[in-house]
């Protein structure tokens, strides 16, 4: 009876140490669940932030050169890829120029200055589900910008699973252990009271192994529960294990987004430490320095930076004594070239400037477009001066001429007519050029009478001609079609090709214009023996404001949009326009044009 009642004593002793145990477990398998959820919602938050604050940065350098789209495409790009639901960038006047759909921007084309003026800050919404982050842009000449930005935490299904199955094993294997002590009892209870004690320990929050075990003299009841006690704790050093290996691959895993979206960047990105040396670096900055990313990590920025003004202002934002962006424009010489880097720098935290971020801008072809465009401007001048000089000059050679001179009125009201003309023709090609750039240049189709077209044309070079001796020759067919076009648009490349050949054929030479026509095409050849073009040249001639680097141009003006505005003519007609020249053999443009086959 005693051994019987010793036996049950022994059973409810496991039973309610197992009971106990399910507890610790059930605590110990919440606890790490709760562990693992807060690391994996830090992960999400730092990677929101990070992607905000790359944005922020790219959104600022876009915004100085007015690359809107640039900033539409970036916004999409990081919604896409790291599940974003808000994505937005407001002006200080509330419009949206970027956001997470295109239905949610208000206004694709950045609007006129603005004076500058503070956005309310929103306020933090995160909660454990969601992550929200705003960033002010500094935007120059048009106020202070806000990016808003949010995405979603969500959590993986393995995360509460890999928990419960540890705790269910942890407790599996604690209640096998109890039933092995019961079953090897003989009768006694052994060192059931020093074992109470260890769970009511345990219980407590005591987790140390060497604190929970008891002593060897208690029998097997000892045994089985130091066994227990050192199962327990190699299951909570593998859990501890995986969820840092977790955590760590989660790290890893984030930056190497990070390093990505930065290495898709255009522009260089380098990260200084306080000693002036490179903590990060981006593709792009290795290719815009004329190194490699591996070279330049860990070294000395002055080592690739030599501009002494860049080096005293990454100086200056890492000390703190300068806590606004900066910008430098340095030039780079290259192998056959000279090229424009444009340097901007600031501290990375305005809080801690321990270190400063520089970002690294190739401007090369944006100085070539100004100084392009300031030639333009000139050249232009020059053009409009002309007809506007001859005007001038004939009107008071008539208002001079007292008495009736029908011959010197004619011939002066023929050449104010002509360069009336001329200066008509002029404008007509900036303000094309004009809707060229800003994406409105269109066609208005009507009927388009050939015939009268080209005796317009003879009618007005026929005069430059005789003046500069070219023996200027139309060949026509018999009857041309009635073709569908811009009248005005196809007059104005006609004459802009033409003219060209007269400008460029010096005096006693001879310009042909040929007339071909099908049932499907008008093709017209205007060739001339004129100075003719070299073959590297033939291609880009047609490129807005190029003009061939040719000394023999040196005399003759032009504003170097003729050519490109006869074929964007031609090619949205339909056609297109091809030369073939030799230099000093002359020239042949070949305009082509579809016409309507049942037209007569």
């Amino acid at each position: 009876m005693k051994k019987s009642s010793n036996v049950s004593g022994s059973l409810v002793l496991v039973l309610s140490m197992t009971a106990v145990l399910a507890v610790c477990v059930a605590a110990a398998g919440w606890w790490s669940f709760d562990t693992r959820r807060a690391s994996h919602e830090s992960a999400r938050r730092t990677e929101v932030e990070g992607i905000g604050f790359v944005l922020a940065q790219n959104a600022t350098s876009l915004f100085e050169i007015d690359h809107l789209v640039g900033i539409q495409s970036q916004v999409l790009a990081a919604v896409r890829q790291f599940n974003l639901d808000l994505c937005r960038v407001v002006l200080s006047d509330g419009t949206v120029v970027a956001a997470e759909t295109v239905a949610a921007i208000t206004n694709h084309a950045l609007p006129v200055n603005r004076p500058a003026r503070s956005i309310p800050v929103l306020p933090d919404t995160s909660n454990r589900y969601r992550v929200t982050r705003q960033f002010s842009i500094q935007v120059q000449e048009r106020g202070i910008a806000q990016l808003s930005i949010a995405g979603p935490i969500t959590y993986p299904r393995a995360l509460l699973t890999h928990s419960v199955m540890s705790s269910v094993a942890i407790w599996a294997a604690g209640v096998c252990l109890m039933w092995l002590v019961l079953r090897w009892t003989k009768g006694g209870a052994g060192g059931a009271g020093v074992i109470l004690d260890a769970l009511r320990a345990f219980d407590g929050g005591e987790r140390s192994p060497a604190a929970l075990r008891v002593g060897k003299q208690f029998g097997q009841d000892a045994e089985a529960w130091n066994l227990l006690i050192d199962e327990n704790e190699q299951l909570h050093e593998k859990v501890v294990s995986q969820r840092a290996s977790d955590s760590l691959r989660r790290q890893r895993q984030t930056s190497s987004d990070l390093d990505s979206a930065c290495d898709a960047m255009w522009q260089g990105l380098i990260v200084v430490d306080r000693q002036m040396r490179s903590k990060y670096v981006n593709g792009a900055a290795g290719v815009l320095l004329q190194t490699t990313r591996e070279n330049i990590v860990g070294r000395e920025i002055s080592e690739f930076i030599r501009d002494k003004n860049v080096l005293v202002g990454i100086r200056s934002a890492i000390d703190g004594t300068v806590l606004q962006r900066r910008t430098f424009e340095v030039e780079r010489k290259e192998q056959d070239a000279t090229g424009m880097l444009r340097i901007s720098v600031r501290p990375v935290r305005r809080e801690d400037p321990a270190s400063a971020i520089v970002v690294i801008e190739d401007i090369t072809q944006l100085r070539v477009a100004e100084d392009a465009q300031h030639a333009f401007v000139a050249q232009v001048t020059h053009e409009l001066r002309t007809p506007l000089t001859n005007i001038r000059l004939y009107l008071e050679n008539l208002l001079r001429n007292d008495e009736e001179d029908p011959v010197l009125r004619a011939k002066s009201l023929n050449v104010i007519n002509q360069e009336s003309q001329r200066l008509e023709r002029i404008v007509g090609a900036m303000l094309s050029v004009a809707e060229m750039e800003a994406g409105t240049f269109q066609l208005s189709r009507n009927d388009v009478p050939l015939p009268t077209i080209f005796e317009q044309i003879e009618a007005d070079y026929q005069a430059q001609a005789e003046e500069k001796q070219i023996a200027l020759t139309f060949n026509l067919p018999p009857k041309l079609p009635l073709m569908q076009g811009d009248r005005d648009k196809i007059l104005i490349a006609l004459h802009n090709v033409i003219g060209n050949a007269l400008k460029y054929t010096p005096s006693g030479g001879r310009v042909e214009v040929q007339i071909d026509v099908d049932d499907e095409r008008l093709k017209v050849s205007v060739k001339d023996t004129g100075i003719g073009i070299d073959e590297a040249d033939q291609e880009r001639i047609f490129d807005r404001f190029y003009r061939a680097n040719d000394g023999r141009l040196a005399h003759i003006t032009g504003s170097g949009l003729g050519l490109s505005l006869a074929r964007e003519v031609m090619r949205l007609h339909g056609g297109d326009i091809e030369v073939e020249s030799k230099r000093d053999s002359g020239s042949t443009f070949m305009l082509t044009l579809p016409v309507r086959s049942d037209a007569a």
